[in-house]
């Protein structure tokens, strides 16, 4: 019995140092093999960005943030704290001199960021902690500001860290797409693929408001104050902007309404054309903004 007992021993033993051996083992091999390369080991930190992703931790999508179900002027994720990264299209300062607004995109959706000054250029990837909310209330311009209703901002209520240069082009977008749908491409930069005839101006302050027809439907383009950029009446323009909802001056048909605002005066061309938009081919656009 003695002897049995002593044989049970041993081999508990010998299981015990081969099942240790086997743990020593994978973590050995774990260690022992790197990351890809030092970006892969970052990218541990976080798990994927997708588009259905719900959890803040992880990342949340740009496009998720402007959804809304039930289109009732809200987004569905209305006082949500999110995490989101993209690429600025829209510097600091650009609008308003306090460096509190800027704008960031992430694929074919944008988003208004405001909250404290930030020091980011053109192109800067980002990622940004906030809740999302109306973009009335707090993130105005100091002039006209964004309509509420209309579109929505990211509070931002963590840290913005600056990681690397990101996709700082503007999508292509005929104006006759456009005018008939100005909100799907709400918080993004765009460029006209082709020139639009201004018919009408009002003055709002240091701001000018310009309206283009195109087709049934009509454009507007928003100069801010800080961007020195006239347009005159009768003639014909190329336009690059970002797609924000605004509110309208007085005088105005609508009080508030979509628009494209023009970051600088290079975003506005003056090209020759008659009453009726002529085609421009997007490799033409792209040879002459590259210069």
């Amino acid at each position: 019995m003695k002897e049995i007992s002593t044989t049970n021993h041993r081999w508990r033993d010998r299981s015990s140092r081969s099942m240790s051996w086997l743990w020593f083992s994978c973590l050995a091999l774990l260690f022992l093999l790197p990351p890809v390369s030092f970006a892969q080991s970052h990218l541990w930190q976080y798990r994927p960005f997708r588009a259905n992703d719900t959890d803040h931790s992880g990342g949340d999508h740009i496009c998720d943030l402007r959804g809304d179900s039930n289109a009732d002027g809200k987004p569905d994720r209305l006082g949500d704290y999110v995490t989101v990264l993209g690429s600025v299209i829209v510097e600091p300062s650009t609008f308003e001199t306090g460096g509190r607004l800027f704008w960031i995109r992430e694929g074919r959706c944008g988003i208004l960021v405001c909250g404290e000054p930030e020091n980011l250029r053109l192109g800067d990837s980002v990622m940004v902690r906030g809740r999302v909310r109306l973009s009335g209330g707090g993130c105005l311009f100091p002039e006209a500001g964004p309509a509420g209703p209309y579109d929505i901002a990211l509070a931002k209520g963590g840290t913005t860290v600056r990681y690397g240069t990101g996709d700082q082009s503007s999508l292509p977008i005929p104006p006759r797409d456009y005018a008939a749908r100005p909100g799907d491409y709400g918080g993004n930069l765009v460029t006209l693929t082709r020139p639009v005839q201004v018919t009408r101006t009002l003055m709002a302050g240091g701001d000018e408001f310009a309206w283009a027809p195109c087709g049934g439907d009509s454009l507007i383009v928003y100069i801010d104050g800080n961007v020195s950029c006239p347009i005159v009446t009768g003639r014909c323009y190329m336009v690059t902007g970002v797609v924000m909802g605004i509110v309208m001056p007085s005088g105005s048909v609508t009080s508030s309404s979509w628009c494209i605002a023009p970051r600088a005066a290079t975003d506005v061309v003056e090209v020759g054309c008659s009453a009726a938009c002529r085609t421009l081919s997007w490799g033409h656009l792209k040879t002459e903004y590259g210069r």
